[in-house]
């Protein structure tokens, strides 16, 4: 996970509100082009971006991320202190994933945090499938059956597990 943002005391808050979360490794980034680098450099499953950075726009970034093959698939969550309507709307239409304001509320950016990684490690499994149909014989192909039974089957464990908290279950998911 990558966040990019310029003010320390938000990417120390940032950092410990994952300590809660040790099984993600968190990079940060204090201005725009070392987040474009970081980026491009480790490709990390989900991007928190602030907009107000001193080098580059996050909505810049974005643009730019959206432009390289290899980071166009990465969900971005817009983190920002602008919060009004009109603001939310244009970050969203951006492309933003998510658009979560400031003060960080606690549980709203772990419900995003865990939606995105999710969104994330579909579209992974998606990359997967689609060079598997690309590259193995035409005998293997035919495995589409197989991811359409591991999404059943997490589906069937979120049924059951319902009476889990939200975030118990969105972490309990991603280890499968």
């Amino acid at each position: 996970m990558l966040h990019v943002e310029d003010n320390p005391a938000n990417l120390e808050l940032v950092a410990q509100l994952l300590a809660q979360r040790p099984q993600h490794r968190l990079l940060a980034a204090s201005h725009g082009a070392l987040g474009l680098e970081f980026a491009r450099a480790h490709l990390p499953a989900v991007i928190l971006m602030d907009l107000n950075l001193p080098d580059i726009s996050g909505s810049d970034i974005l643009k730019i991320l959206r432009a390289d093959p290899a980071t166009a698939h990465i969900p971005v969550i817009a983190l920002s202190a602008n919060a009004m309507p009109h603001e939310i709307q244009s970050g969203m239409q951006a492309g933003f994933f998510r658009y979560v304001t400031k003060p960080i509320r606690v549980q709203e950016f772990f419900d995003t945090l865990d939606e995105a990684l999710l969104f994330s490690q579909k579209l992974l499994l998606a990359r997967q499938y689609d060079w598997c149909e690309n590259r193995l014989p035409h005998r293997f192909v035919g495995i589409s059956w197989l991811i359409e039974l591991w999404f059943q089957a997490l589906k069937v464990a979120a049924r059951s597990w319902a009476h889990c908290s939200t975030s118990l279950l969105h972490t309990t998911l991603l280890r499968v």
